[in-house]
């Protein structure tokens, strides 16, 4: 008689597993990528027009924009010649998450070992990133001490990122270019691009009604680098 009370036990514990496994959790759209490029004027007219300096906690700011999201963060400045490599921070694909938890008991030890696995690579992963953003920080602060540069390359500086915000990318990824400048160019023989790169949304930063060169491009004007960055934020949503 036990034998058979049992039975049907086993057979609903079997039925609910099968039922789980044809019938997975929903698979939840992952949010678009972000990929921002910021560039920093720091050449002598930026205090005639009050034009901000970055710093560290709002470089941090975007870097955890980007952690939360996805994609990549880079930073340069704007001097006489622009065209130098950005200090890039690049969010590696977050590890996945464990299984959701089985209603069967028979299956919960076999879930706790993937939930441990999960949780471990998780972990690396947080670790990993914590030193790349500080690396990525540590040599942002070092270009940011250079000393102001007599004349500017605006145009330099818009070319690089748009290189950078033009490389292939996920589909529907969001691309911001950040400029903290006056626009004021004065460099010969450094050219705009015609075009940004598909998508891209452009924003100047200073404290005065002076666009440059970067007025043909209509970008979204803001006073200060924190409001810039609160636009981005809400631009995710």
């Amino acid at each position: 008689m036990k034998a058979f009370a049992i039975a049907p036990i086993l057979i609903l514990l079997a039925g609910c597993t099968a039922s789980e496994q044809a019938h997975p959790p929903a698979q939840h759209a992952s949010p678009a990528p972000l990929r921002v490029c910021v560039m920093q004027d720091l050449s002598g007219s930026i205090v005639e027009t009050r034009t901000p300096r970055i710093s560290q906690a709002e470089l941090k700011a975007l870097t955890e924009l980007v952690k939360a999201r996805g994609g990549e963060l880079g930073f340069g400045i704007i001097q006489e010649q622009s065209d130098r490599g950005l200090v890039r921070f690049a969010v590696d694909e977050r590890p996945a998450p464990p299984p959701p938890e089985p209603h069967n008991p028979l299956y919960r030890p076999r879930w706790e070992q993937q939930r441990q696995q999960a949780e471990a690579e998780r972990n690396r992963w947080e670790a990993q990133m914590k030193l790349k953003e500080e690396g990525f920080l540590k040599e942002a602060q070092a270009r940011l001490a250079s000393p102001l540069a007599r004349r500017t390359d605006v145009c330099g500086a818009m070319q690089r990122c748009n290189i950078m915000l033009a490389e292939p990318c996920p589909p529907g990824t969001l691309r911001f270019l950040v400029l903290i400048s006056d626009g004021l160019h004065n460099v010969r023989g450094s050219i705009c691009p015609e075009s940004l790169a598909a998508n891209t949304r452009l924003l100047l930063v200073n404290g005065s009604a002076v666009q440059g060169i970067v007025e043909r491009y209509q970008p979204t004007r803001f006073e200060s680098i924190a409001a810039a960055i609160k636009y981005i934020k809400e631009a995710l949503k």
